[in-house]
């Protein structure tokens, strides 16, 4: 899962990204292995690991950007790892958010190679957007040389 422009609040403050991780793992009565954050001083990105009882959970932040990347993998079905990351993105509340969904682990079959894309965007970006294109339609109408 990809999110973009997300939540400043959230995305720059590790103590509350570390919540939500410990969150997801009670809301969906998952139990928590081993969270580890990969932090490098020089760097402001940084990487959060959480290792589940059949699954796991990587956490790539890049607080400059508002971006965040997330890979969801569990062998369990009560916890879907598309719910999961569903959950993890309502809370960092992105302006938009693509989730690919992969179903793994069947052991060879061709059927599921194709991953299942969802593409998310907030209202007010998708105004912003749509007033953008609507503006460059209207200044190529009243250039003279096009």
């Amino acid at each position: 899962m990809d999110m973009y422009r997300c939540d400043e609040e959230i995305i720059c403050d590790r103590t509350k990204i570390e919540n939500i991780l410990k969150d997801t793992m009670t809301h969906f009565a998952m139990k928590e292995d081993a969270l580890y954050l990969n932090d490098k001083e020089d760097e402001e990105d940084f990487t959060f690991i959480l290792l589940y009882d059949g699954g796991h959970i990587f956490l790539h932040v890049f607080p400059d950007y508002g971006y965040a990347a997330a890979d969801v993998f569990s062998q369990k079905e009560e916890s879907s790892p598309e719910e999961v990351a569903i959950y993890i993105r309502k809370k960092f509340s992105p302006d938009q958010s693509k989730l690919t969904v992969l179903q793994r682990g069947d052991f060879g079959s061709i059927a599921d190679m194709k991953p299942r894309r969802k593409k998310m965007v907030k209202p007010i970006r998708r105004a912003k957007n749509a007033g953008a294109t609507l503006k460059k339609l209207m200044l190529k109408s009243t250039n003279p040389n096009d």
